[in-house]
């Protein structure tokens, strides 16, 4: 990863934002992550020939661990923090007084710091992309597509 300065009124900045304002802020970035991993599972062969439900379905389903499988893509070793917009931020620039969010905040940087230290290559992460959308077990499906999908993982 292209490592940049940790620019520290950035961080500060964000340390600085309200509750509400902070989620705003990462919704905000996480909105154009999920049009990405849409896109990214139109591509995945056969996805498109499954009926919209079950799209929908499995993209629900997977949407978050996706996300933080793309966070792996922004993460810098180095400095334990993540690329966000243009600047690398530590955990702490995410934490807040609730400890159920701090306990996400700290689990997302743990698997993206696993995922990054495999250095997978482009194609070895779309794989594993690929995989975690069309995974088995997550969810009850009732379409004889996706139960053919388990079957075939199974």
């Amino acid at each position: 990863m292209l490592r940049r300065p940790q620019d520290i009124s950035k961080v500060l900045y964000y340390k600085d934002l309200s509750h509400e304002e902070l989620w705003v802020e990462a919704a905000n970035r996480l909105t154009a992550v999920v049009q990405q991993i849409i896109e990214f599972a139109k591509m995945v062969p056969g996805f498109m020939k499954l009926p919209q439900d079950d799209q929908i379905v499995l993209l629900k389903a997977g949407a978050f661990e996706l996300v933080v499988l793309r966070v792996s893509r922004h993460y810098d070793p180095g400095t334990n923090s993540v690329l966000f917009g243009e600047t690398l931020l530590p955990p702490e620039a995410f934490m807040t007084s609730d400890t159920s969010e701090m306990k996400l905040i700290s689990s997302i940087f743990e698997v993206g710091r696993a995922v990054a230290e495999m250095k997978l290559n482009d194609t070895q992460l779309a794989l594993y992309s690929a995989y975690v959308l069309l995974s088995p077990g997550r969810i009850t499906y009732k379409s004889k597509y996706l139960i053919f999908i388990d079957d075939l993982f199974a």
